[in-house]
């Protein structure tokens, strides 16, 4: 069979997560003033000539075709709607390769069905199906996973300063530092609910369930970012840093329950000792 690789048309998706979330509904009334209605998943699609880019209520911007000059102009152009900007942006990259039939892929199944088809860390999908619908659900699954990467890097930032957090509970009530451990615990709790709000990815998005070669497309996708064991692993450093949360909200509430009953008894204390000594 003829090897068609080198010359099959070639569509690049990058993704890059740049905050915690993008006010898509003020950039649109800004610029087209009129209301943004769509799903939280639902991308706004922006045309710049040939090339494109998919913004993301969740803080990602994914483009398609652009050139590095251009992914600087359209980041900068969403700056002043980004909502808890990130200070170290997180990123990740598609490549679709476009083909007419199945005939051009090398060691593929018989009787293949369907419109996508994965090998090792290529991605091909048939150019007939590659329609603005498939495109969004591409789009969508890369912009998870740059933000995914991004939640993956702070929780081993958290797991790192659990040493840190339990040198504090150590510490006596009245040098007990609150505040970094209520960080700590509000930290990882923004965490699960951006896993499982804001990127959606426990349960299936509304856009990847409108036909079933989208939703073909969406869960080889997902399986190709290896989504599911990635979570499973995310699951059980959630747990651990739970059970440190919750024993460091605890230690940190009997702390101050006792450093209060000592104020109480020594303020006592003090009422006695001026009363005695006013005699």
């Amino acid at each position: 069979m003829k090897n068609w690789v080198g010359f099959m048309e070639k569509v690049v998706f990058s993704a890059h997560s740049v905050a915690d979330e993008i006010d898509i509904k003020k950039y649109y009334s800004d610029k087209f003033e009129k209301v943004w209605r769509k799903s939280w998943e639902e991308p706004l699609v922006v045309d710049y000539e040939k090339e494109k880019a998919y913004i993301f209520a969740f803080g990602a911007i994914v483009l398609e075709n652009l050139t590095d000059s251009s992914k600087e102009d359209i980041i900068k152009e969403f700056k002043r709607y980004l909502i808890g900007k990130k200070e170290k942006q997180t990123t990740s990259t598609i490549e679709i390769k476009l083909v007419e039939s199945w005939k051009e892929v090398e060691n593929i199944p018989q009787h293949m069905k369907g419109p996508i088809f994965v090998k090792d860390d290529e991605i091909f999908i048939l150019k007939r199906s590659f329609d603005e619908e498939i495109k969004k659900v591409i789009a969508l699954v890369v912009a998870q996973d740059a933000s995914l990467i991004g939640i993956e890097e702070d929780v081993e930032r958290l797991i790192d300063s659990t040493n840190e957090i339990i040198s504090y509970i150590k510490r006596p009530a009245i040098f007990t530092r609150a505040r970094r451990i209520l960080e700590f615990i509000i930290n990882t709790a923004k965490i699960k609910s951006a896993i499982i709000s804001d990127l959606m990815l426990i349960e299936r998005p509304e856009i990847a369930s409108t036909s079933q070669n989208i939703l073909k497309i969406y869960y080889s996708l997902r399986d190709f970012f290896e989504f599911r064991y990635r979570l499973e692993v995310l699951s059980t450093k959630l747990n651990y840093l739970n059970s440190i949360t919750d024993f460091a909200s605890r230690i940190t509430y009997e702390k101050r329950a006792e450093f209060l009953e000592f104020l109480i008894v020594l303020l006592l204390v003090i009422d006695i000792l001026i009363y005695f000594l006013g005699k």
